[in-house]
């Protein structure tokens, strides 16, 4: 008896297994539409040794690109990772998937407070609140006129900061951006 019910449960996720890989898009049976990388991917490490060998990355990146074109697929270990390496290439992708690309996940600690309702980050893209605050921001906080008032203040900012490095490095004393940007003089 416990041999048929061994049996069973191996039929069962043969089954379950098989009817995933006829389902998903990026099955064996059916290829996928990705961009061309380098192939095969090896086992668990992927496309890692394409990306050159003692050579800096971006310059790799550039390599792989002149070869397989703007855009391009890697496999980062086990991670589908595609490369996009031309600003043309992601202009023409930003444009064409504009409403896929919009929703993005929000963070739970942004949501936690509520301060997420009364956001740009927070709130859908075509909601009529989002367009409200958009103007806001648009026709108040970034206008002209409040850059060209702010304009002097920030200069203060960057010269004051600049000669508080300067004197520290003539002291030879450590400076952590982190304190000087979140100081003011």
């Amino acid at each position: 008896m416990a041999f048929f019910f061994f049996l069973y449960h191996i039929c069962r996720g043969l089954c379950s297994s098989s009817s995933l890989f006829t389902s998903s898009s990026c099955s064996p049976m059916r290829a996928c539409r990705l961009p061309p990388g380098p192939w095969p991917p090896k086992p668990l490490i992927g496309d890692v040794l394409a990306l050159g060998n003692g050579d800096l990355q971006h310059r790799s990146l550039a390599r792989l690109a002149e070869r397989y074109g703007p855009v391009m697929s890697l496999r980062l270990g086990t991670v589908l990772t595609v490369v996009v390496s031309t600003p043309e290439a992601m202009r023409e992708i930003f444009d064409k998937n504009r409403d896929n690309l919009a929703g993005r996940p929000i963070a739970d600690a942004f949501n936690a407070k509520g301060h997420s309702a009364n956001s740009l980050f927070g709130l859908d893209h075509p909601d009529a609140k989002w367009r409200a605050i958009r103007r806001f921001t648009t026709m108040e906080l970034l206008a002209p006129r409040r850059l060209a008032a702010l304009q002097s203040l920030c200069m203060d900012k960057v010269q004051s900061l600049a000669r508080g490095v300067s004197e520290r490095r003539r002291a030879a004393s450590p400076c952590t951006s982190g304190t000087w940007c979140s100081t003011w003089p």
